[in-house]
């Protein structure tokens, strides 16, 4: 049994939503409570327009953020590709993971220039068929697109 904090009444626990952080393992407001909470906070109206008008800023705000730091966005798009494939490995430094966002800084900055599109390439493949490579600095190299794309999966 637990008291709502905000009806004051005693239910039981099937009344109350779970939540992990609290020590009981409940929310402090019964379920009827905090759904009453809710309608009264913002009408549909009001918060369907809260919602499409603060969309086109977060937009706004999120292709500025991508625009000013793409090699810090395909360095990460790469390294979360590898943990997925479990191709990073524990004992990488903080100097390692540097050396490996500066390679697709330089990357980032040849593509500004116009010389070429060019690309990040693992020299070993992360999840190839004889062999995987991993995602540390000595597996990178930049290379144009169409040397990249052209190998394929292939060492």
């Amino acid at each position: 049994m637990k008291q709502c904090s905000r009806c004051d009444t005693i239910k039981s626990f099937e009344f109350f939503p779970k939540k992990k952080e609290n020590k009981d393992g409940y929310h402090s407001h019964c379920k009827q409570c905090r759904s009453e909470y809710d309608r009264s906070r913002y009408s549909s109206k009001d918060r369907s327009e809260a919602y499409h008008s603060n969309l086109e800023t977060e937009r706004q705000t999120r292709r500025e953020y991508y625009s000013n730091n793409k090699e810090d966005y395909y360095s990460r798009k790469a390294k979360r590709r590898a943990e997925l494939l479990n191709r990073t490995p524990a004992w990488l430094t903080e100097h390692d993971l540097l050396h490996i966002k500066c390679i697709y800084s330089v990357c980032n900055m040849l593509n500004k220039e116009g010389t070429g599109p060019y690309e990040v390439d693992h020299i070993v493949p992360l999840q190839g068929k004889n062999v995987s490579g991993l995602h540390v600095p000595s597996n990178l190299r930049i290379v144009s697109r169409f040397e990249n794309r052209s190998k394929g999966n292939k060492h």
